[in-house]
């Protein structure tokens, strides 16, 4: 490479030098790039603890507050739309609550005044949601706000963040609607 056969041969040798030197200034900046929005993940992860994400599912507990919230996806509007909250463990029936009708979409509930009783006890909480469009009564699928017990940053590739949601477990992030 350096007894090219004339002065365009040697300066097009020097610029292929000089361009794979800078690929691997480029690659380890690259590298170091990646590192840092590594821990950027692992931050963004700590900030949930103790917060509360929208899962898909239908066990909750009271939060901090004494409430327990959800959201139900409506296919159509209703004629009528229920929640009966029951005991995990037991099956007993804990509230009922007439929602009444609801447009179709995204609907949000609470039981906001959750009894000490139930709170002392830390009481897993089943929520089932029934709604009637006119053709009688149908089961729906609730999303549950649950706490975050802890985060963390999975292994491989794609590095994705995991969330620690209580009576869920181990959560992909983007598995998580929505945060509270």
């Amino acid at each position: 490479p350096f007894a090219p056969m004339d002065n365009g041969d040697f300066i097009a040798q020097m610029a292929q030098f000089s361009t794979v030197t800078g690929i691997q200034e480029m690659n380890t900046s690259i590298g170091k790039l990646v590192e840092e929005f590594d821990q950027a993940r692992i931050a963004t992860a700590s900030n949930l603890l103790d917060h509360s994400v929208l899962v898909p599912g239908n066990i909750g507990r009271a939060d901090e507050n004494g409430q327990l919230h959800g959201v139900l996806d409506l296919p159509e509007p209703t004629l009528s739309t229920q929640i009966r909250y029951l005991d995990a463990d037991t099956g007993e029936e804990l509230y009922f609550d007439d929602l009444g009708p609801k447009p179709k979409g995204l609907v949000g509930f609470s039981w906001s005044s959750v009894p000490q009783e139930i709170l002392d006890q830390d009481k897993r909480i089943t929520i089932e949601a029934m709604f009637d469009t006119g053709s009688g009564l149908e089961q729906l699928s609730p999303s549950i706000y649950s706490k975050v017990v802890s985060a963390s940053v999975g292994n491989g590739s794609d590095k994705q963040v995991l969330l620690n949601v209580e009576d869920y477990g181990t959560l992909d992030v983007s598995q998580a609607v929505n945060f509270r």
